[in-house]
């Protein structure tokens, strides 16, 4: 019934429900050189050296910058193959919604590819772009599909927005 209350369970007892966050996982700082973007830490390519020389795991957190502060980003460590060496990164960009809530496994397409200042759009001639709302101005163009744009954007929202 859409009107029932929702009943809220306490969370059960056992030692793997809570524990010090550093148990759990370890929160990285990575400085990426000036000229890299957000999105090229999302290649697993780009990892491949620090992967194997670090103990990176599955739910760690990387919360990286670049060293010109154009940019900074927080990742999550969704997949860890170590099956290879060197091993490989799989990442997602952490982007909290509307209710502060961070949600994952749902793919970039729950991203909106609107904010209340940019949009992304396609233009033949330089692919897909951002732009400014208030004036049409292309905040970052030749990106080569929706996705990375939509990815570039939410990225950098904070820094467009001022």
């Amino acid at each position: 019934m859409p009107n029932e209350p929702r009943i809220v369970r306490p969370m059960m007892g056992g030692e793997d429900r809570m524990m010090l966050q550093r148990s759990r996982m370890t929160i990285w700082s990575a400085k990426a050189v000036a000229g890299t973007e957000a999105q090229d830490l999302l290649d697993p390519e780009y990892w491949k050296h620090q992967a194997f020389e670090k103990k990176i795991k599955v739910r760690d957190i990387i919360e990286a910058y670049c060293e010109d502060d154009s940019w900074d980003c927080s990742y999550i460590v969704r997949s860890v193959d170590t099956s290879q060496h060197p091993k490989w990164l799989k990442l997602e960009i952490r982007v909290a919604g509307k209710d502060g809530v961070i949600r994952y496994g749902q793919g970039v397409t729950t991203l909106p590819s609107e904010t209340e200042t940019h949009f992304v759009k396609f233009i033949p001639s330089v692919k897909w772009v951002v732009k400014r709302k208030s004036d049409g101005e292309m905040e970052k163009k030749n990106i080569p599909n929706k996705p990375e744009a939509i990815i570039w954007m939410h990225s950098h929202y904070a820094q467009l927005a001022a």
